[in-house]
């Protein structure tokens, strides 16, 4: 007895069709996937040449099992990372197979989601916002600090009028609390992404979440993984908190993930915005 759906295969599949063929899926590989998957901390021995070399084979396989509608994610690597205070934080290895299948999900919904972005002040990837540092500023060795603070919002906060004060803050644990119905949620209401995609896409996070022994699943935690398509999803789900600080500071805010910085004329007004 197939466990595939009527509906599936009707309406469902077609969805699939156009976010997933193998030249999509080849080029994905080849301009996303494979370098970001370099840059974990545990690299692969022979930098993935076994899944290169055979790409072709490997995306046709992909795109038969997610037309099937049988795909789920492999049992991801899981390793550890000391932060501080003796607080470890619980990493993920994915499969080549599952990052660029989540790739593939994200390039189908990003234009739309990052259309509904409420402010342009917000940034989830090093590879596609180049924000200046604090020193690259160009500076005299003569100009006293409060000369250079107008100049240092100007240049990398990209603030209209400077502000008395600047408020440095962070979402703690951000990653770990993150409800996963929550982040669907945000994601269905923000666009009218194929229901399917956002199904297949929540379930793989799922899959590749930390989960000890056989504790139920919490759908709680988004994984910490070196890819970009984890970044988005988290740096989506803040974009109502986006909203929030556009309104309350005249978009004088800039958010680097789950790190925020906001300009404010007053203690009270950073208190409140707080």
């Amino acid at each position: 007895m197939s466990d595939i759906t009527a509906h599936f295969h009707a309406h469902r599949i077609q969805e699939l069709r156009r976010a997933f063929t193998p030249k999509k899926l080849k080029t994905l590989w080849k301009s996303v996937v494979k370098t970001q998957m370099r840059s974990f901390d545990l690299v692969d021995l022979h930098d993935y040449y076994d899944f290169t070399r055979s790409i072709d084979a490997r995306t046709k396989q992909i795109c038969d099992v997610v037309l099937a509608g049988r795909f789920r994610a492999s049992k991801p690597l899981i390793y550890r990372l000391e932060k501080k205070h003796g607080i470890k934080r619980h990493m993920t290895i994915a499969s080549p197979f599952d990052a660029l299948v989540l790739q593939a999900i994200v390039e189908a919904v990003r234009i739309r989601l990052e259309q509904s972005q409420p402010s342009r002040n917000a940034y989830y990837s090093r590879d596609k916002h180049h924000l200046k540092l604090p020193h690259e500023i160009k500076k005299s060795p003569y100009d006293l600090w409060w000369q250079l603070w107008p100049k240092f919002q100007k240049d990398i906060y990209k603030f209209s009028q400077a502000k008395k004060y600047l408020v440095v803050t962070d979402l703690s644990n951000y990653f770990d609390s993150l409800d996963l119905k929550s982040l669907r949620t945000a994601i269905v209401h923000k666009i009218k992404a194929p229901e399917v995609l956002i199904d297949l896409m929540m379930t793989i996070v799922d899959d590749l979440g930390w989960m000890p022994d056989y504790l139920p699943r919490r759908q709680m935690g988004l994984p910490v993984i070196h890819l970009e398509s984890f970044r988005f999803l988290a740096h989506v789900f803040l974009f109502d908190a986006d909203e929030v600080l556009k309104k309350r500071t005249a978009n004088h805010f800039v958010r680097w993930m789950d790190d925020i910085n906001f300009g404010a004329d007053t203690k009270e007004v950073a208190r409140q915005t707080l």
